[in-house]
């Protein structure tokens, strides 16, 4: 577990990094954000079913992300939030960061989960659905 605190969006980059190695479509990766974040000047939210919100969504290679500047923390025209959801095509793994800054949730193979689980560089923490969520790290 890193102590660090790196920004979100560069941990959620290293993550993304990580899991494009287990997927055979890391140039075909999937981007949704929340509508509701607002300034989103594009024409036609859609409604991703298992997001059951309408969302923004943007297509490109897994790598874009380590590029992506967090409007949240760097107003600017050119920038956008943070993704809610990251997926490759073949749906080998899903990131599921949704709206709430306290955790975001891994699914993905037990290799790529262990890899994840050793970088030391991002805050990441096993989760068993059998048990209560993870709540924020100190």
């Amino acid at each position: 577990m890193s102590r660090h605190s790196l920004p979100e969006i560069t941990q959620l980059s290293i993550a993304v990094s990580h899991l494009a190695n287990h997927t055979t479509t890391p140039d075909n990766c999937y981007f949704a954000i929340w509508e509701g974040w607002g300034g989103l000047e594009l024409v036609g939210p859609v409604q991703v079913p298992f997001i059951n919100r309408e969302a923004v969504l943007f297509n490109g290679a897994a790598d874009d992300l380590s590029t992506w500047v967090d409007s949240r923390d760097h107003t600017s025209p050119d920038n956008l939030p943070i993704p809610a959801f990251v997926w490759p095509a073949d749906q080998a793994w899903c990131i599921a960061n949704d709206v709430d800054s306290h955790f975001a949730t891994i699914g993905a193979s037990s290799h790529a989960i262990g890899e994840l689980l050793g970088d030391t560089t991002i805050d990441v923490t096993e989760d068993d659905p059998s048990r209560p969520q993870p709540w924020y790290i100190d």
